[in-house]
């Protein structure tokens, strides 16, 4: 088989997923130009890229298959990295990558309890560069400790006994919970949503100019389920190269 010939049957297999991907069966619309839209739309380079190319594989097949059979002779070759690029496409949409499967898992996560002092996750983010630790109980969130949290409580606490650094996470009840986050954002996600799904959740908070932090990773993506992992923004940066 020609490099064309896998070319031109690797994107009809693009199409049919992304037929089922959009539930949209009709053949007189093309649904890559649709997808690879989407994708250059996308607030990510990496995603910004596979649309980019997307749209010149798309190209250069209708010039192939419509413009007066125009390689009827054989005079042009499909790439190596057109196929390439088609397989990646063909494979993600096939096979694609979960949540589950990049996500740091829990067991992973530098996490605090009620009991942490705000020294202790001090040394934690200096030394670690972090900056949300997820207070957990039991498995399951309580809220997030970050340097707005700190801050807000520094500038709304009327007094504190004692050094700051020796209070617990306890302490703070009234500024770790995620919905008492002012500037700083936090979702939750089915550890079976795909990658796509999640890339979704931070380019909906950037496109409205507001920080998803993190994306917290449970069974059925629900606040009260036990925490299996989260996701950063760093995370999902290397779930584009998976």
């Amino acid at each position: 088989m020609t490099n064309a010939q896998k070319f031109l049957e690797l994107f009809n297999r693009l199409d049919d997923l992304l037929r089922k991907y959009y539930n949209d069966y009709d053949r007189s619309r093309s649904l890559i130009a649709r997808y690879a839209g989407q994708l250059e739309k996308s607030n990510n380079r990496v995603l910004q890229e596979r649309g980019r190319l997307l749209n010149e594989i798309r190209v250069f097949r209708n010039s192939l298959i419509h413009e007066f059979d125009m390689n009827r002779d054989g005079l042009f070759e499909v790439s190596d990295k057109a196929l390439e690029a088609l397989r990646r496409e063909v494979e993600m949409l096939d096979k694609p990558l979960r949540a589950s499967d990049f996500m740091t898992k829990i067991k992973d996560v530098v996490s605090l309890n009620l009991h942490s002092q705000i020294g202790e996750a001090i040394k934690v983010m200096v030394e670690k560069g972090f900056l949300h630790l997820p207070v957990l109980d039991d498995g399951h969130l309580i809220g997030v400790f970050s340097p707005n949290v700190l801050f807000r409580y520094l500038a709304e606490a009327s007094h504190t006994e004692g050094r700051i650094i020796d209070l617990k996470m306890d302490d703070l009840m009234d500024y770790i919970p995620i919905k008492e986050h002012i500037s700083e954002f936090y979702s939750f996600t089915s550890r079976k949503a795909i990658s796509s799904d999640v890339n979704d959740l931070f380019a909906a908070y950037s496109k409205i100019g507001k920080k998803l932090a993190l994306v917290f990773v449970t069974e059925n993506g629900k606040e009260d389920e036990f925490i299996l992992g989260l996701i950063s923004p760093s995370d999902m940066l290397k779930a584009d190269e998976m």
